[in-house]
């Protein structure tokens, strides 16, 4: 029989050990989402509003794409918008990783009809892109071509 002798640090202990248990399974906290080609850009479960959600859930985010093509329309119309409303798809929620993965690059296309880049990727943000084949993008702030800009994230 094992005796505790200081059962007040035994307790203070295990306290401890739950917390940083809590810590990280909130830490690795994940959304996903698996959308379809289809809806128009911009509407209900369009990458577009998909990537909006994204941006404000404060997780880290995979997105599935099915296969097919996914065709952003909206023109940037406010000259340089960035918070993905409009022209690109911007990625700006810091701290977190945004991951796109297509159902194979033969299959799965992003392309950019209206005048801008398809991606615009700010500081503090991770962007993982796989199978996926982008195309279109003409940058409205600098005429530059291009489908994604790193302005400082990864």
């Amino acid at each position: 029989m094992i005796k505790c002798l200081n059962r007040g640090r035994a307790m203070r202990t295990l306290a401890t050990l739950a917390v940083l248990c809590l810590l990280l399974v909130q830490s690795v906290q994940a959304a996903v989402f698996n959308i379809t080609p289809g809806p128009a850009d911009g509407a209900a479960g369009s990458l577009r509003a998909t990537l909006l959600l994204a941006n404000s859930n404060a997780e880290n985010d995979t997105i599935n794409l099915a296969a097919g093509t996914y065709t952003l329309t909206i023109a940037n119309g406010a000259g340089q918008e960035n918070l993905g409303g409009q022209g690109d798809l911007d990625l700006f929620e810091v701290g977190f990783s945004v991951t796109i993965q297509g159902a194979g690059a033969a299959t799965t296309f992003i392309t950019q009809s209206a005048q801008d880049r398809v991606f615009q990727v700010f500081p503090g943000v991770t962007f993982n892109l796989n199978d996926v084949t982008v195309s279109g993008g003409l940058a409205v702030d600098d005429g530059s071509s291009g489908a994604v800009a790193f302005s400082g994230g990864q």
